[in-house]
């Protein structure tokens, strides 16, 4: 039986009458995500209230930062676009990330290059 279930060690094997509450007791193999490895690449001070959420509802979680958030190291291409802020209608964000990123430093770039925060007429 232990070779035909390609059972291989460390191995529990149950026997008895426990065995009737499986049904009852198999609560975690029914949660939604039971069985589902998940890999987790957001920046590691973000990855870890994810990755319990998802392990609240079964999931393998592994968490694998594939991105670093920081602050950039030449601030030129920010600079000649706010340079230009009069040639565009909308400013879009693509990240949470991206949107508290500019909500900290707005202010000091703006001022850097010259130009106030008050919206002026077109």
């Amino acid at each position: 039986m232990i070779e035909q279930s390609r059972l291989k060690p460390p191995a529990t094997i149950i026997v008895g009458e426990v065995v009737r509450l499986r049904n009852k007791l198999d609560w975690f193999e029914r949660l939604p995500l039971f069985g589902q490895r998940i890999v987790i690449t957001r920046a590691r001070e973000q990855a870890g209230t994810l990755a319990l959420r998802l392990r609240a509802l079964g999931a393998d979680a592994a968490e694998l930062p594939s991105i670093e958030i920081r602050p950039t190291e030449d601030y030129s291409a920010l600079d000649s676009a706010i340079a230009n802020l009069g040639v565009y209608d909308w400013l879009i964000f693509t990240s949470a990330n991206g949107v508290r990123f500019f909500s900290i430093g707005w202010i000091d770039r703006l001022t850097t290059c010259g130009r106030s925060a008050a919206a002026s007429p077109r």
